[in-house]
């Protein structure tokens, strides 16, 4: 098989493989990626049988499709599992200390809520990545996958889009009110110790930088150019959203556009 991808590999160019194939009622689809440059620079499909061109790019689309939710969950869980939640336990049990009058109380209360969506959304797309590294493991002691693994890919892939959604809306429209509870806090220290002190101001700084808030912005635009702003803007950032069906439509419906994008994109580079 690696004589047969050689012979489409042009000077310069590595020859990849993903390191499973599709499997498709009984047939198996292997592909051959070409690099130049750290970059994608062909492809080409092997079979040991005739195919049609709509097999062919039905099979690109799914091996294109496993390929891209592999690598972006994993991208994502990189920046994420860099996270110290110590910092976020910590201060949430300190700002029960701290608040003493009714109002602060209140202002405790909601802090605590924001904690345990934030924690919990982190925590359930950390589950999903699991899941998919399971998957990614099986997929390489198999060799290959199926139409039934990619469709619990993709449904890893809708749970994680949901909880990073539930939790950078949470990050969003919290973002002046914690910027509000430092001030306060910072001008009413109240009896809380140095330490637990240092520690709530911290994490409440870390949230309320501007970088933080260029960053939310970024992110917002970016579910602008996935729907319109009024068909999510209304989807409360609580952990019960990440099961709402319309969030979850929406998030499926996009990776059924993803996987046809991918069609095209590869078919321009596709050599046989």
């Amino acid at each position: 098989m690696k004589e047969y991808f050689e012979q489409y590999r042009r000077s310069g160019e590595e020859y990849q493989s993903p390191g499973f194939a599709y499997k498709n009622d009984e047939k198996v689809y292997h592909m051959g990626i070409y690099v130049k440059g750290g970059m994608a620079n062909g492809y080409a499909l092997y079979t040991d049988f005739p195919v049609t061109e709509e097999e062919k790019l039905n099979a690109v689309k799914m091996i294109s499709g496993m390929l891209v939710s592999i690598r972006r969950i994993h991208n994502e869980y990189q920046r994420k599992a860099r996270v110290n939640t110590a910092y976020f336990k910590d201060a949430r049990t300190a700002i029960n200390k701290w608040a003493k009058t009714s109002e602060e109380k209140k202002m405790a209360a909601r802090y605590e809520e924001y904690m345990d969506v934030i924690l919990g959304a982190r925590q359930r797309f950390l589950d999903e990545y699991q899941l998919m590294a399971d998957l990614q493991k099986q997929l390489f002691q198999k060799g290959y996958f199926d139409n039934n693994d990619k469709q619990l890919a993709d449904s890893i892939m809708i749970n994680s889009d949901a909880a990073l959604f539930v939790l950078m809306k949470r990050l969003k429209d919290d973002f002046e009110k914690n910027k509000a509870l430092l001030s306060y806090v910072e001008k009413n220290r109240n009896r809380l110790g140095y330490f637990k002190y240092r520690v709530l101001v911290k994490n409440l700084s870390t949230s309320t930088l501007d970088v933080m808030d260029d960053y939310l912005n970024e992110t917002v635009d970016g579910f602008n150019t996935i729907w319109d702003e009024a068909e999510w803007s209304h989807i409360p950032p609580v952990l019960a959203s990440i099961e709402q069906p319309q969030l979850r439509k929406r998030f499926a419906s996009s990776l059924v556009e993803r996987d046809e994008n991918l069609i095209r994109q590869v078919k321009e580079k596709l050599r046989n």
